[in-house]
């Protein structure tokens, strides 16, 4: 089978201001601890939170007139348990152990009263978002998930890892297999989806019992009863059905709602008292315990919430909401025995002189809860009738004429439907989440606007809020303090659980560069003229500084012991024997003697052009057509050490070589290449090894150190705050969204560096401790210099007849970073060489005399090819670049004895000799320094070449 590709990506997110417990966007689950009166809520933030309802929720019975008011809830614990929404929380072993599922693809188990707070391992992963969960009872010892990937699964959970893999579309070829809903006890698992069709499977063989369709619309809710006979659904149809196994078909069609039904919960082992909530934020509490038709049951309207009630969950005397809020409500529950009151409008006389009977039971019920308003019952169905057993019996007709009975005149009089409660008795606050972000043009800053309507600045290498802008809009902002500028996307922003995370492609994490006189520097004194700080080198290097300087610590430890170790055997042997001598190490490997010489470089083919800690001069010239541009090639002389052909090519640092005469003369001369893992772990271990052989080969020599990572000079201190989240992600094509490997914090990250070793990918390693990055061709951008209105010389000669018979243009190309300035100086070399009799020091700048427009603008002189391209070229084709003088300094126009034979300008001094076609002046095997720029002639060849050292 074909390995799937996948790639390790870094992600860390900027903290929130502190701010109290609670949820900073929509809650999606909840689950109730009876025993312990503790509510646990589950969110989009991926936050799973714990509270204290400070009331015992033993009573069954609704609350008595007059009774006082609960404590209010307060906040117990939270942890960030996903790095994706939570779909689905149930509480399982007893109340002792919480299960998530969420959407980055796990499910997780959490001990809620243990003391430890560290993120647990997951129980089970699917390939998509998990969307449901289902535990067959308290005491169970499985737990099942379904998610998007048409899977239904069971997992152990006491770790055991996964009992059961169901294929949710039953054999069928479906395309709407996902599951969005599950039911459970020990006897049957069922689960539905968009597909409206309910399956019911076997959970210990796994295989389909039956199937039920009815539904026309995706199934959110599943609910089973204890003896897994009978099993309940709610649908965006807007429907609740109820289907029995024994039957096998559909018994009853509930309409009480006119919105999709998203959730059902009931505690009643028979599913005869349950409540309901759809997406116009209507919950009704149904009771069919005194009806022999469960349509002629009684339900009422029982609470209105301003959106879509998500999940509902209740217990003792009241009712808990989710809706796509951060906030969560509590409701007083419904009195389902209690009379129905009669609507003011149809208030009847009693008869004078007699008094209806009224039993003691109906008496005790009258003076212990409140009434049923009329408005608020609901019909279960089409064909049910208003529920005659709630009238109360001292009614009479309002007019006997008509014969009507009580109940029949209430039904005729039922209209528009009133819940019981448009109020909560009490609201658990949430917190304000991220929900827009406006990433600015200078790519290390960006807005945000949470749920409250607050816009923040942010900075995304000190990694910390810059200034609020209070309750504005977004955009208005934005173009207060967006700069002209055109900085490549070195990252992603993402804020889909409320925070402000930043992702860190390896392949385009080193594209961005900053000039550093613009990055707001404390101290610019190591900081050269003209010098480029790449923004993801620069993060990334002080994300991980405390793994950094344990590794360097580590390094000398290790270089430390392993020479002492050498000498000791080496003073052995030579009181024992004068054999050949080989070290054995650590690890106990033996290797082959190779030489290891640290004076040669690591970098990789091209990192200077890309990446290197200093910035080049400037270079300009004629260059090959992008089809003919010299390719960078590997040095001969490097060889690689690797588990396979090409596996570590990227990732070596110096080329062993090996000792034919002492490998000939020692028994490890054949002897398989040892393995290293593809993490930072494999990473040193390669680096030790090449220690160890180092000195078999060398014995007594010193170990120059391995690990050289950037210096402040090329990647300045950032003080970045230790509660900034860090997190390792693989992303596969196996899985919808990207894995997480490692989660913590900066703050943390010394502890748990061994930990690191494991998920750290070698790029990152190689960037850590190396100073190297992925080679990546510059972008370049083609132009064209022209004199403004011909008042200048032309810096190339035009229609210049070339040797094969061709012309050649003055099409130009350079990194995109390039400075105008340095534009402006090319051209001052090519049409005003430097007088060798005017002092150095009085010499004017390039950008003092001469001026260059696009589009008749003129271009600052620290503006960018990007830019001009991006903000006032705007267009697609090549640049046309203007120049001319601004008066400061006078520039002859050059006399035809100025020209050479071939018809170009003599630039004197500034001028370069000629180069080979296909060749270029600068920049190792045949590469160019990112400060050049190149002139494309017809022929594809490159003629001339100049800089400005």
């Amino acid at each position: 089978m074909a390995r799937k590709l996948s790639h390790q990506r870094i992600t860390y997110v900027l903290p929130l201001p502190d701010a109290p417990g609670g949820h900073r966007l929509g809650v999606n689950g909840l689950e109730i601890d009876t025993d312990n009166s503790i509510l646990y809520s589950a969110g989009r933030d991926g936050v799973i939170c714990s509270w204290d309802l400070n009331s015992s929720l033993k009573s069954s019975s609704p609350p008595t007139l007059g009774a006082s008011k609960p404590a209010p809830t307060t906040f117990r614990n939270q942890v960030q348990a996903h790095s994706h929404w939570i779909n689905d929380i149930v509480l399982t072993k007893n109340n002792s152990a919480l299960v998530s599922a969420s959407s980055d693809t796990t499910v997780r188990l959490w001990r809620p009263h243990s003391e430890c707070t560290e993120v647990s391992d997951p129980i089970g992963k699917h390939a998509d978002y998990v969307k449901a969960l289902a535990t067959p009872g308290s005491h169970a010892s499985w737990v099942a998930s379904g998610g998007l990937d048409h899977k239904v699964y069971l997992w152990d959970l006491n770790r055991g890892g996964e009992i059961l893999n169901i294929d949710a579309c039953g054999g069928d070829s479906t395309a709407k297999g996902s599951v969005y809903a599950l039911g459970a006890v020990s006897s049957v698992i069922a689960s539905g989806g968009p597909e409206s069709v309910v399956r019911v499977w076997d959970p210990k063989s796994g295989k389909l019992i039956t199937k039920f369709v009815g539904h026309t619309d995706n199934i959110r809710d599943i609910l089973v009863n204890r003896d897994g006979d009978t099993i309940m659904t709610a649908s965006s149809d807007q429907t609740i059905k109820i289907w029995s196994l024994t039957a096998g078909r559909c018994m009853h069609t509930l309409t009480m709602h006119n919105d999709s039904v998203w959730s059902l919960y009931s505690n009643h082992p028979q599913l005869s008292v349950f409540y309901s909530s759809d997406r116009s934020g209507l919950v009704a509490k149904t009771d069919t315990r005194y009806s022999a038709d469960i349509e002629q049951g009684l339900c009422v309207a029982t609470l209105q919430e301003h959106d879509g009630v998500v999940n509902v969950v209740a217990a003792g005397d009241y009712i808990w909401t989710a809706t796509p809020k951060s906030s969560i409500n509590r409701w007083n529950d419904v009195d389902t025995t209690a009379d129905i009151e009669l609507p003011s409008s149809s208030e009847r006389e009693t008869a004078s002189g007699a008094e209806a009977a009224t039993t003691e039971k109906t008496k005790a019920a009258h003076n212990r809860s409140k009434k049923i308003p009329y408005d608020s019952v609901l019909l279960l169905s089409n064909t049910s009738t208003f529920p005659k057993a709630r009238v109360p019996e001292t009614t009479q007709p309002r007019s006997n004429a008509n014969a009507q009975s009580p109940s029949s005149e209430i039904e005729d009089e039922l209209g528009l439907t009133l819940p019981v409660h448009t109020l909560p008795d009490d609201t658990i606050e949430g917190q304000h989440g991220l929900i827009k972000y406006f990433f600015l043009n200078d790519r290390k800053r960006t807005l945000t606007q949470d749920s409250a309507g607050d816009v923040v600045l942010w900075d995304l290498l000190k990694c910390v809020p810059i200034q609020s802008y209070g309750k504005r809009h977004i955009d208005d902002v934005a173009s207060e303090l967006n700069t002209i500028e055109s900085i490549a996307h070195w990252c992603t922003i993402d804020i889909r659980t409320g925070r402000l995370s930043v992702i860190l492609e390896p392949g385009r994490c080193f594209d961005a560069e900053v000039y550093a006189d613009e990055a707001e520097l404390p101290d610019y004194s190591q900081i050269r003229d003209d010098q480029r700080i790449n923004l993801g080198k620069w993060i990334l290097r002080w994300l991980f500084a405390p793994l950094i300087e344990e590794e360097l610590k580590r390094d000398s430890q290790y270089r430390d012991a392993v020479l002492a170790k050498a000498e000791e055997l080496a003073k052995l042997n030579m009181s024992n024997t004068s054999a050949p001598m080989d070290i054995p190490f650590a690890d106990g490997s033996r290797n082959l003697a190779t030489s290891f010489d640290p004076s040669i470089s690591s970098l990789r083919p091209g990192y200077e052009s890309f990446g290197s800690p200093s910035t080049p001069g400037f270079g300009i010239g004629f260059a090959n057509s992008p089809g003919s541009l010299a390719t960078p090639t590997l040095n001969p002389n490097t060889s690689h050490l690797g588990t396979s052909p090409g596996e570590f090519s990227d990732y070596l640092t110096s080329p062993p070589t090996v000792d034919l005469t002492r490998s000939s003369l020692s028994d490890k001369s054949i002897k398989e290449e040892k393995v290293f893992e593809n993490n930072l772990g494999g990473f040193i271990e390669r680096i030790r090894s090449e220690y160890d052989e180092h000195l078999s080969a060398h014995p007594g020599q010193e170990l120059t150190p391995a690990f050289a990572p950037s210096q402040e000079n090329e990647t300045p201190v950032l003080n970045i705050p230790d509660r900034v989240a860090v997190l390792i992600q693989e992303e596969t094509g196996e899985t919808a969204v990207a894995s997480d490997l490692y989660r913590g914090s900066v703050g943390s990250i010394r502890e748990e560096v061994d930990k690191l070793e494991k998920s750290i990918p070698l790029w990152l390693a190689d960037l850590l401790l190396k100073n190297q990055v992925p080679f990546k061709e510059p972008v370049k951008v083609a132009f064209t210099l022209k004199p403004y209105d011909d008042l200048l010389p032309p810096v190339v000669k035009p229609e210049v007849n070339v040797a094969n018979g061709n012309t050649s243009n003055n099409r130009l190309n350079a990194n995109r970073m390039l400075r105008a300035k340095k534009i402006l100086a090319y051209v001052a070399e090519r049409i005003d060489p430097p007088n060798p009799d005017e002092p150095e020091e009085n010499a004017m700048k390039p950008e003092e005399y001469l001026e260059l427009y696009c589009h008749k603008v003129p271009i600052p002189p620290n503006m960018t090819l990007a830019t001009i391209r991006t903000h006032i070229w705007r267009s697609s084709g090549d640049m046309v670049l203007h120049y001319k003088a601004n008066g400061k300094k006078e520039i002859r126009m050059p006399s035809p004895s100025q020209e050479d034979d071939n018809g170009n300008q003599n630039a004197g001094a500034g001028s370069q000799p000629p180069v080979e076609a296909g060749g270029m002046s600068q920049g190792e095997g045949g590469s160019a320094p990112p400060g050049s720029i190149h002139s494309q002639t017809a022929s594809g060849s490159a003629s001339v070449s100049a800089h400005n050292p």
